[in-house]
């Protein structure tokens, strides 16, 4: 008797998370540079370069608590909410 792995699904999540690391990068560079654009103030520009990866330090903190795995749609998640924080720091100033 033999056991047969169907599906190996852990080479697309670490591609995934990979894929997330990059994206992050790239996204807290442009956030930024449009902040300061926009504002032309270092300290205004400082408070969401911070924020933004507390915020996202304190979501995979609460996803390791849970012991939650992350997942293609848990991930997108995770990209498409710091967006929120540069946005309602330009809406504020």
């Amino acid at each position: 008797m033999s056991i047969v792995v169907g599906s190996d699904e852990s080479q697309f999540i670490s591609r995934a998370i990979d894929k997330v690391w990059v994206t992050l990068a790239e996204a807290a560079v442009l956030v930024v540079l449009v902040i300061f654009l926009f504002l032309g103030n270092w300290r205004a520009t400082l408070i969401p370069a911070v924020t933004v990866p507390l915020c996202l330090l304190a979501s995979f903190a609460v996803l390791w608590v849970l012991g939650a795995v992350p997942i293609a749609t848990g991930l997108l998640a995770i990209i498409g909410g710091p967006p929120a924080v540069p946005a309602d720091a330009l809406s504020r100033a």
